[in-house]
């Protein structure tokens, strides 16, 4: 009868109220899900483009919309998923190489690459914006 009152208790298998994923997973979905939203930048960006080049209207439309607060915000967030895919990437090739296995190790490259995407995304909008008043 002990036994039975036990087993009530206690979870039949982990669920997302205990069970933490781990930050090298974390990652590993933002490097898949940035992925996707690069190829969807990309995509929105090469057709807004090819709209602006088809009249003097369109331009004018593409100029309205790429140069507002919102736009900004936008590039800022395209610029942060570039960046995370990219440094994510290099962690990969690192793992490529057969190194970075350990798992105290993969903790650290782990919070190293998130403050490498941080500087990078921040050393690009900085590019951008010199280029900008240049």
């Amino acid at each position: 009868m002990e036994a039975n009152l036990n087993s009530a208790k206690r979870p039949l298998s982990p669920h997302l109220g205990i069970y933490r994923l781990p930050l090298t997973a974390l990652l590993s979905i933002s490097h898949r899900i940035t992925g996707l939203a690069l190829v969807a930048g990309f995509v929105i960006g090469n057709l807004s483009m090819a709209l602006a080049v088809i009249s003097p209207k369109q331009f004018d439309l593409w100029a309205a919309v790429f140069c507002g607060k919102l736009s900004q915000a936008t590039l800022t967030i395209f610029l942060a998923c570039l960046s995370l895919h990219m440094v994510h990437g290099l962690r990969h090739l690192i793992w490529d190489f057969g190194q970075g296995f350990d798992r105290t190790l993969q903790h650290r490259l782990a919070l190293l690459e998130i403050l490498a995407t941080f500087l990078v995304t921040l050393g690009l909008m900085f590019a951008l914006h010199i280029l900008e008043f240049a």
